[in-house]
């Protein structure tokens, strides 16, 4: 794994020992997922006040390409030991504003706006395991602490065989907050969710 674009550009990353408890994200989904976030506006300019939250960051490789472009306020979140000490390992060197929690999603969600109450992000980077059911629990979670930003997006990073539309069937009231774009990368989907403007 390597950072794609950027400060860091070309900046190996320390990929997690065991690929069955932790699948990063490739190269490809990850050129594919930031150059959709450019073409909706984010990442264009003034792009060091981007707050970011990256759930399930594994070895933080999402919120580490978002500070190579410019991020510099990205707050990390694993339920796992080994994949926090893995993502403190990759931001070794990085001098940016960023905070790395373990905790599982809820509770760091809970620990975040319990320190800052009206903490909003513009981008939430949702790559939770594959065949867990956990992106409609974590997307309910950020709908009931309201900490996206009016103008931000949920990038869901989710199995081609798992639709967007079977995940948002499990959330109350989520088509009255958001619109969805998808794209198929091979047999991933990486879902843009964004609230509704009408």
């Amino acid at each position: 794994m390597r950072v794609i674009a950027g400060k860091y550009k070309g900046r190996k990353l320390f990929s997690p020992s065991n690929s069955k408890t932790v699948r990063p994200t490739t190269d490809r989904v990850k050129e594919t997922l930031f150059s959709i976030l450019y073409s909706k506006g984010f990442f264009v300019s003034d792009c060091y006040s981007l707050k970011i939250l990256d759930l399930f960051c594994g070895s933080g490789a999402l919120g580490i390409e978002a500070l190579s472009r410019g991020a510099t306020d990205v707050i990390f979140v694993d339920k796992s030991k080994a994949s926090v000490e893995l993502c403190r390992r990759n931001l070794k060197g990085i001098t940016t504003k960023n905070w790395v929690i373990c905790a599982d999603f809820s509770k760091a969600i809970k620990s975040i706006t319990a320190k800052e109450s009206d903490k909003k992000f513009d981008i939430i980077f949702l790559d939770p395991p594959y065949h867990e059911g956990l992106e409609a629990k974590a997307i309910s979670k950020i709908i009931e602490h309201d900490i996206l930003d009016l103008d931000g997006v949920i990038v869901v990073e989710h199995d081609v065989k798992n639709t967007i539309q079977a995940i948002v069937e499990q959330i109350k009231g989520f088509k009255e907050y958001f619109d969805c774009d998808s794209r198929i990368i091979g047999d991933t989907i990486l879902s843009f969710l964004q609230r509704r403007t009408d």
